[in-house]
């Protein structure tokens, strides 16, 4: 049987931080990623508050609004993909459980330590 994942993620902290974050591999189909990405949030009830590209960095940033608060979703130039909560951890863990729940997701195990 073949497999429906698309991408994999890890639910982590950020380096040096206890605040979580979602940090998504594209799996080589970064547009794709983005777009199945913003179908969740908009279906999770999140508006799309702003999109700003930062040329000089070549990043995306896709602010988000829930009743919750506010989250960030970047895109970098090397087309690596975080998620993070704006003091929301709330939303990021929401979206964890929406991910693994989603065939297009796998979630991998992390050893919170190496992120000290």
């Amino acid at each position: 049987m073949k497999s429906t994942t698309k991408y994999s993620y890890k639910l982590r902290p950020g380096y040096g931080s206890k605040e979580l974050l979602l940090d998504i591999d594209c799996k080589g189909f970064p547009d794709a990623l983005q777009n199945d990405l913003l179908k969740i949030i908009e279906d999770a009830n999140f508006t799309v508050i702003g999109v700003r590209d930062l040329w000089v960095n070549d990043q995306l940033l896709f602010e988000c609004k829930s009743k919750n608060g506010t989250i960030t979703i970047t895109r970098d130039i090397w087309d690596l993909f975080f998620v993070t909560g704006n003091d929301n951890q709330r939303d990021i863990m929401r979206l964890d459980k929406l991910f693994s729940e989603n065939p297009l997701f796998d979630k991998l195990d992390v050893d919170f330590s190496e992120y000290k």
